[in-house]
């Protein structure tokens, strides 16, 4: 890609996209060259996409292995060390921000109920981070476009070697016109005019974390009304543990 500036003449940039500092400090020499120099600068990040190109790309033709790897690059990760290295950001300040986070979170879902209903009891494997970080995202938007006091229902079957769980709300459900875009990044469909917050990132991060584990997740407006949200993880049941008098 950097190559084809040759044919039109512009200076080209090769910088790490997952180093924040490196982005920044090659942005500013674009701005500044675009407003001394009234020329563009092409700028190409070296980056890591964790998940698929579409809803319809799973992504399995990378290992598990490979997006870890790149998970420990990973540009927040990265520039939350080098802020704690050089004493900009203490512990403090981390738990503080979480704190944060964790109660605005809190106080969407406390407005509502869940009701979880169980399918087969067997004990299964999987990866817990994944799977509940995506879990996390898919109730808290059932939360932010449910009326208060309504009910989010979250239930999960186990068929084979897939653990599938639903999670469904009581809100106004999706336009068919959103329904192929509602994982895409900052994409925020016709029920959001009526409410203000939100960045349109969070379905899109669930995929993200699903597709690390070859999960899959889609959406679907409920019978009866409302939208419901399917995430099929892969696990290994534990038969084991399943028949032990002991498990």
């Amino acid at each position: 890609m950097g190559k084809l500036h040759h044919a039109y003449e512009l200076e080209s940039e090769f910088v790490d996209g997952m180093d924040v500092m490196a982005m920044r400090e090659a942005t500013q020499r674009a701005v500044e060259r675009a407003r001394k120099e009234s020329l563009p600068t092409l700028i190409e990040a070296r980056t890591y996409r964790y998940m698929g190109h579409s809803m319809s790309d799973p992504g399995k033709y990378r290992t598990r292995a490979e997006i870890e790897k790149y998970q420990e690059r990973d540009p927040i990760k990265l520039f939350k060390a080098r802020l704690e290295e050089n004493g900009m950001l203490t512990d403090d300040d981390v738990a503080a921000m979480e704190a944060e986070v964790r109660e605005q979170v809190e106080h969407a879902v406390t407005q509502h109920r869940l009701e979880i209903a169980i399918g087969e009891d067997v004990p299964v494997r999987l990866d817990p981070r994944l799977t509940a970080g995506a879990l996390a995202h898919l109730i808290e938007n059932a939360a932010q476009y449910s009326p208060p006091g309504s009910a989010i229902h979250i239930t999960t079957t186990l068929a084979g070697q897939e653990l599938a769980i639903r999670v469904r709300d009581h809100g106004p459900g999706l336009a068919a016109s959103d329904l192929p875009r509602v994982f895409d990044r900052f994409f925020r469909g016709t029920a959001s005019s009526a409410n203000g917050s939100g960045t349109g990132m969070g379905l899109s991060i669930a995929r993200g974390l699903l597709a690390a584990e070859h999960a899959r997740v889609w959406a679907e407006n409920a019978t009866g009304g409302g939208a419901a949200f399917t995430i099929a993880v892969p696990v290994e049941v534990k038969e084991a543990m399943a028949h032990s008098p002991t498990a």
